[in-house]
């Protein structure tokens, strides 16, 4: 009685490598923006940030207007809604009907 090995499919290298950062960041904003909620968190998020920007480059002086201000008001917003979006977005996973 004999075994005949057969050779390994070239395909398997293409399968066993990582998505791109690209790809996951992809992933995930489509799976965030799924459901209405996460929709609206997120363009909460983002409005809340440009009209804050806004209004301080409205209001504030020239020598106000430096680069380390601007970003850290840009990021007070998203720093307070951001978490909530994570748990938010897997809460809503969908149930399974029978």
């Amino acid at each position: 009685m004999s075994v005949a090995a057969l050779p390994a499919p070239a395909s398997t290298a293409a399968a066993d490598r990582r998505p791109s950062l690209g790809r996951l960041t992809v992933v995930e904003l489509r799976k965030m923006t799924d459901t209405r909620a996460g929709l609206w968190l997120l363009l909460s998020t983002v409005l809340v940030t440009a009209a804050a920007v806004a209004l301080v480059v409205i209001v504030a002086d020239a020598p106000d207007l430096s680069l380390k201000d601007m970003v850290g008001l840009a990021v007070q917003p998203a720093s307070l809604l951001l978490p909530v979006m994570r748990p938010a977005s897997g809460s809503s996973v969908p149930k399974l009907r029978t």
